[in-house]
């Protein structure tokens, strides 16, 4: 009875670890989510900063997208701005990789060959993409999506200096900690992920 026992549950261990080892071959390399990430985030920044760059160059004259340039026009204008920012934020980050054909893809993430996918292995949804990339990314991490910066400025205008400050370093160390726990956990996901129940694997996964 002993015996077949522990036979039973070498194979059953045997079994556990076949599962891991391909559930960490599945998962995409961190040299390939980051320049997935890089691609992503200066495509992004174009797509999303185009409009309030028109509008502050047309508003100050300038031909130069600086803060000191958007924080000089109209608050109205700035609330436009940050307004359309966020809406093309969501749409590239949360509704493009939706749609049909695209599997779970940014742009980035379509150049080097991985995807998207639910932490189950389930059907990628809505719900998957906003609550890992606007809840997960730009909430709580905070640095590592370009439009909290948008969001930041006008969350920080009514709130004591020292304040904004201190949430400006705590961005810092979760979105630290979160690059931390990607490269030395198995699966390599980082926070973001965690929240949206969400992995990031090679495409032909």
């Amino acid at each position: 009875m002993t015996k077949t026992a522990n036979v039973s549950r070498r194979k059953q261990l045997e079994k556990h670890m076949l599962q891991r080892l391909a559930e960490t071959s599945r998962c995409a390399p961190l040299w390939k989510r980051l320049l997935s990430y890089t691609i992503d985030y200066i495509l992004s920044t174009i797509f999303i900063s185009i409009i309030p760059m028109i509008i502050t160059s047309i508003l100050t004259g300038e031909k130069a997208f600086t803060s000191e340039n958007f924080t000089s026009i109209p608050m109205n204008w700035r609330l436009l701005c940050s307004a359309l920012a966020m809406i093309f934020a969501v749409y590239y980050f949360c509704i493009f990789p939706l749609r049909d054909g695209r599997k779970g893809q940014t742009i980035g993430k379509k150049l080097m060959g991985i995807r998207i996918v639910p932490a189950n292995d389930d059907e990628l949804t809505w719900s998957h993409m906003w609550r890992r990339e606007l809840v997960g990314s730009l909430l709580i991490e905070g640095q590592t999506a370009f439009p909290s910066a948008f969001l930041q400025y006008f969350v920080f205008l009514w709130l004591p200096r020292q304040v904004s400050q201190g949430i400006g370093y705590a961005y810092i160390v979760i979105s630290a900690a979160s690059v931390a726990y990607a490269v030395f956990g198995r699966s390599h996901r980082m926070f973001h992920d965690l929240v949206g129940a969400t992995k990031v694997v090679n495409a032909r996964s």
